[in-house]
């Protein structure tokens, strides 16, 4: 049986000799492109969603507790006020600490020179038989045998074999373990080891968003909006006069909360509630977007096993990473394999 080998072969390019935009639409063009593949939105939008974290971590817990619930529940007792308090600052440290863990928490597979896995494809190559073949005793009605996984491929942008479900991130410059999706409001990709956190920090986001719009709105209502104008409650009027003393500085920071509160939520609502949905299928949100055959054939509580790790819903409550391990390595993925009568071509273009 012949066998067809491919040589990839680089042709130098001086791009001195590319021609120069003529128009200023065009060297702007250009500019903008060598900017794009540098990643330079990317980090912009990072600052400026880290930013908006900075902002409204200490600000908004400060006036939750020192304005709006004490004006809002005066009529309650101190110990229901308490209990408010607790409740809303347990959903605080659980989204600042699940997004810390989002961060720290890598999931890049990296290269090294150890790689048993690929051992027998390193030794195929560097030994090739003059023909290759299997033993008939392992053709099983006239297909190759399947272990029931999904085979490793090989990235040429890291060059190294890749596990079944890494891909390669163009932004972090890394292949992911079972990569999810590029997260530009935190700054990483979302893969096999953080996912869990991105869910638990999605659904308090989502909490602590929409809960802070409301009382936020009912406090403003009550306490402002008798004698405001409508124009008070544009983001761009009350920074001006907060800054400048026509308005109250906690005012307008409220008004300020009112819009990055409704993102913070709107965020979470949409994530988390993708999330749930491709958890529960056992896929990622890669594989749906590019149309990768992935065929689970496990149940819906064991999807959510294979991503917060036993008892995964005590996640929620606090990250039980020590006590509830996750059960593999983000390497092999048993119930898990690529429909083969599909037209999918193992693309990994981002």
């Amino acid at each position: 049986m012949a066998v067809a080998r491919s040589v990839k072969v680089e042709i130098p390019t001086n791009e001195a000799e590319e021609d120069e935009p003529s128009t200023l639409m065009g060297k702007w063009r250009k500019h903008y492109e060598e900017k794009k593949r540098e990643g330079h939105q990317s980090r912009r939008m990072l600052y400026l969603c880290w930013a908006l974290w900075v902002f409204q971590t200490p600000t908004q817990p400060y006036m939750a507790f020192a304005h709006i619930i004490p004006y809002i529940m005066y009529e309650f007792t101190d110990w229901t006020q308490y209990y408010v308090k607790v409740i809303y600052i347990f959903c605080v440290i659980q989204t600042l600490g699940n997004l810390v863990c989002v961060t720290l928490y890598s999931t890049r597979y990296v290269k090294t020179r150890d790689r048993p896995e690929a051992q027998e494809v390193r030794e195929r190559w560097e030994n090739a038989p003059d023909q290759f073949g299997l033993p008939m005793a392992e053709v099983l009605n006239g297909h190759l045998p399947d272990n029931g996984g999904i085979p490793w491929s090989y990235c040429d942008k890291c060059d190294m074999m890749k596990p079944p479900r890494a891909h390669h991130c163009k932004v972090c410059k890394a292949c992911i373990l079972k990569r999810d999706h590029h997260c530009f409001v935190i700054g990483t990709c979302v893969g096999h080891y953080n996912q869990r956190y991105f869910v638990v920090l999605t659904f308090y986001a989502t909490i602590v968003g929409f809960g802070g719009v409301v009382l936020t709105a009912c406090y403003l209502s009550m306490l402002y909006w008798p004698e405001a104008v409508w124009t008070d409650f544009l983001l761009p009027v009350a920074i001006y006069r907060g800054l400048f003393g026509a308005m109250k500085g906690y005012i307008a920071i409220m008004i300020v909360h009112l819009y990055t509160a409704s993102f913070i939520g709107l965020f979470g609502l949409l994530y988390f509630t993708s999330q749930l949905i491709i958890v529960t299928k056992g896929v990622t949100l890669y594989e749906l977007a590019k149309n990768v055959p992935i065929r689970n054939n496990k149940s819906t509580n064991a999807n959510f096993v294979e991503v917060f790790g036993n008892f995964w819903f005590l996640n929620f409550i606090f990250p039980m990473t020590i006590m509830f391990p996750l059960e593999n390595d983000g390497t092999t993925w048993k119930g898990i394999k690529l429909d083969h009568n599909s037209n999918y071509q193992g693309s990994d273009v981002e």
